[in-house]
């Protein structure tokens, strides 16, 4: 069968899932949806077993009722109408579940496989090999402040607050790229307890070196800091995914969510200090973040494959 992963604004659930699929012999392509008219010439042209998208404007766009659709969620919210009737629905949790089917997803077609997310960002070594690796000393407590989706006002915020409240540890500043890497490497040239590392490539490593991860609620990254069982602080953010999916988050205790930077770095430090609370963030992130997501979503997606 051969799979067409398709998306128009986020990527990185379908190459989750092309990683998934294509290490188990299906035959996978991604596309970025550009117009309708586009989609369906692929489809015509290539033979096309099944359309994946976690956009329902994608999925919708499908005109052709032999083509099987599959809808992943990339976020631990439904803030589409999921109006593309779709074979099969894999949804983040069973806690969501009314919430993906109040948003048209067909009951009998919903399952609970966690959000696929790509290795670049699962594959961990120890805290000590990877503060080498980095550069930095790993005897100390480390906090890994990723910039992608923040405000430039929030990072500084958050890494002054780190820097004043929560003495001797050491910042690395996962930025997204080489403009804002220029940018804050000469913001805090004069901070040696800070490390600014471009993100790319390096999300596992920072996610190995570090105590704490502060991050917006992205959902691939916030999943992969709690299947590590690493400390989950939430940074504010004006965008209405990550704002739900932080709240889904600091509801269960599998991240937490201040009102201000200093109250995250002030609590990124109690987590430090204290087993009891660190205890109850890990076992909240066992609880609701799976960690067989890569075997859930194959078994669906097997079932699924054999209908057609």
């Amino acid at each position: 069968m051969k799979i067409l992963l398709c998306y128009e604004k986020i990527p990185e659930t379908m190459n989750a899932v092309s990683e998934i699929l294509s290490e188990n012999g299906f035959d996978c392509e991604i596309m970025h949806y550009e117009n309708s008219e586009s989609l369906q010439k692929y489809l015509r042209k290539n033979d096309i077993g099944a359309l994946v998208s976690s956009e329902n404007r994608v999925l919708s766009r499908c005109k052709n009722p032999t083509v099987p659709k599959v809808f992943v969620a990339s976020d631990y919210c439904c803030l589409q109408k999921l109006s593309a009737k779709c074979d099969l629905y894999t949804v983040p949790s069973h806690e969501l579940s009314f919430d993906f089917i109040n948003s048209g997803a067909t009951d009998k077609n919903v399952s609970i496989t966690g959000i696929p997310i790509c290795k670049s960002i699962t594959t961990l070594t120890d805290k000590k090999t990877a503060c080498k690796n980095i550069g930095i000393n790993g005897e100390k407590p480390v906090f890994a402040v990723f910039t992608q989706g923040a405000s430039g006002r929030e990072v500084r915020t958050t890494v002054n607050s780190v820097l004043l409240l929560c003495k001797e540890t050491r910042v690395i500043l996962a930025v997204a790229d080489s403009g804002e890497k220029t940018y804050y490497s000469s913001l805090y040239c004069k901070d040696r307890d800070v490390y600014v590392i471009e993100e790319k490539h390096n999300g596992s490593l920072c996610i190995s070196a570090s105590d704490a991860v502060f991050t917006v609620a992205r959902a691939e990254m916030s999943t992969a800091v709690a299947r590590a069982c690493k400390s989950l602080i939430l940074l504010h953010s004006a965008t209405a995914r990550y704002k739900e999916n932080a709240s889904f988050f600091d509801k269960r205790g599998i991240g937490f969510c201040g009102k201000t930077a200093a109250d995250n770095a002030s609590y990124a430090g109690r987590l430090l200090e204290s087993v009891r609370l660190k205890h109850n963030m890990t076992e909240a992130q066992k609880k609701y973040i799976p960690t067989d997501t890569d075997q859930l979503f194959l078994k669906n997606f097997y079932t699924f494959s054999e209908k057609f």
